[in-house]
């Protein structure tokens, strides 16, 4: 792979794990890898189990499967949104299969196809905000992956350590 690609789809890959990590509480990550194959370039596995009854729980306005589809739609708009921040072009072919599960889950917290538009904009937003934020976390996750090109769910959990805590917090655990 070349390597603009490879440090493209690490930004890529790791801003969806900083994203998920941070707004799925307790979010199964399996791996982390930049290894390409037919696929894709990269891929985040998990082992992430939908609420039970989750959608019947959407359609009756359930505010905690509507934090759990939005928490899902932000990490896959993550993605796309880290790779352009890091290189200044996004790979549009890479994110498509990130915008048509984003779109599921968007699926169900907005039924109403003239509200989602609405939505999209505030997730994105919200999204840009959470990678800007982040970024520094964004950036040790995609170096980790250009060194060993797949990382475990310890070894994700042992760089990104700290990265919830309240910024003070994390001052002081490091004095």
């Amino acid at each position: 792979m070349d390597a603009s690609i490879r440090e493209a789809t690490a930004y890529h890959e790791a801003g969806h794990c900083v994203v998920f990590t941070s707004e799925l509480e307790d979010y199964p990550l399996d791996s982390i890898s930049i290894v390409s194959d037919s696929i894709s370039s990269g891929r985040i596995t998990d082992s992430q189990r939908h609420p039970k009854d989750w959608i019947q729980r959407a359609r009756e306005g359930d505010t905690e499967v509507y934090k759990y589809c939005e928490g899902n739609i932000c990490g896959c708009l993550a993605g796309e949104i880290a790779e352009n921040a890091f290189s200044k072009s996004a790979n549009r072919q890479g994110a498509s299969k990130d915008l048509e599960v984003a779109d599921f889950f968007l699926a169900i917290r907005v039924p109403d196809h003239e509200k989602r538009p609405i939505h999209v904009r505030r997730l994105r937003e919200r999204t840009e905000r959470i990678v800007s934020e982040k970024w520094n976390w964004i950036v040790k996750l995609a170096e980790a992956l250009l060194q060993s090109e797949t990382l475990s769910r310890e070894e994700v959990r042992a760089l990104l350590a700290g990265m919830n805590e309240p910024q003070s917090r994390v001052f002081e655990a490091s004095l």
